[in-house]
């Protein structure tokens, strides 16, 4: 994890670094973001290049879609890329995959979630590519009960919905080996 110091040196000396893409086309904001960088090297990094906020690497995530799916990134990141470009929020990648898609799989943040859902609300009705809501994203990785609680409070109807190719609902989701009565209880 870079130091915002060491983010600020490498602005002044070589800029254009920070514009460069690595593997799989990601900036430094991409990598900042997917490794839980302070808010101050955020910062740094958005101020010196404030078009990365929207860059897509290569399987078509921006750095807001690495800030929601990081179970220990501070919500204050997730808020600052919202205020800062709020297009972030409505943007898919190539498996058709919003930034709720993203924390619903893989945030253990429930704060994180009612976030998401309450400034982009039609993002809980917003299917991927494989006809998946993000619910269904939650049911299955489940990393946080109260997460699927926030979503099915949010919008209560998304518990009928099947999951896309899969005709299977929330409640069939629930990863083997986790409690299937627990996640029936937060979706129901």
């Amino acid at each position: 994890n870079a130091s915002a110091d060491a983010i600020s040196y490498l602005n002044t000396q070589y800029p254009e670094a920070l514009r460069e893409a690595g593997k799989q086309g990601m900036l430094p904001l991409h990598y900042a973001a997917r490794s839980n960088a302070s808010m101050e090297v955020v910062y740094i990094l958005t101020n010196a290049y404030p078009s990365a906020v929207l860059a897509k690497d290569a399987a078509g995530r921006l750095p807001m879609h690495y800030a929601t799916r990081n179970a220990t990134i501070g919500l204050d990141v997730v808020k600052f890329f919202a205020e800062f470009h709020p297009d972030a929020l409505l943007t898919a990648d190539h498996n058709g995959w919003l930034c709720l898609h993203y924390a619903a799989r893989f945030s253990s943040n429930s704060k994180l979630l009612q976030f998401l859902a309450k400034i982009y609300p039609r993002a809980l009705i917003e299917h991927d590519k494989e006809g998946w809501l993000p619910i269904h994203h939650a049911a299955l990785g489940a990393p946080c009960l109260e997460g699927v609680k926030v979503l099915v409070e949010e919008h209560p109807l998304v518990v009928l919905a099947k999951a896309g190719f899969t005709n299977k609902f929330c409640h069939d989701l629930a990863p083997a080996g986790s409690s299937k009565q627990a996640l029936l209880h937060a979706l129901y």
